[in-house]
C-alpha cells in the first residue's frame, strides 16, 4: 500500500519471485512482473524477466501485449 510507482515495483518483483521461487508458480509470476511493467515500463529487470518467464510458460504473446501498455 504504497503510493511510490518505484517503491510498488519493487514489491511485485518481490511477490513475483515469491511465486516462482516458493510456490512454484511461474504464470502467477509472470502476471506479477506483468503488473510492474504497467506501473514502471523501462524496467529492464521486469522486462527480462518477463521474456525468462515468457519461455518456460510460451506466453510470447502476453509479452507483446504487456509492452504494448
Amino acid at each position: 500500500h504504497t503510493s511510490d510507482a518505484f517503491q510498488k515495483v519493487d514489491l511485485l518483483h518481490r511477490v513475483a519471485r515469491l511465486h516462482e521461487d516458493a510456490l512454484d508458480d511461474q504464470a502467477a509470476a509472470f502476471d506479477t512482473f506483468a503488473r510492474a511493467l504497467t506501473l514502471d515500463n523501462g524496467s529492464d529487470a521486469t522486462l527480462q524477466n518477463l521474456e525468462r518467464l515468457a519461455m518456460s510458460t510460451n506466453r510470447w504473446s502476453n509479452v507483446a501485449v504487456c509492452s504494448r501498455s
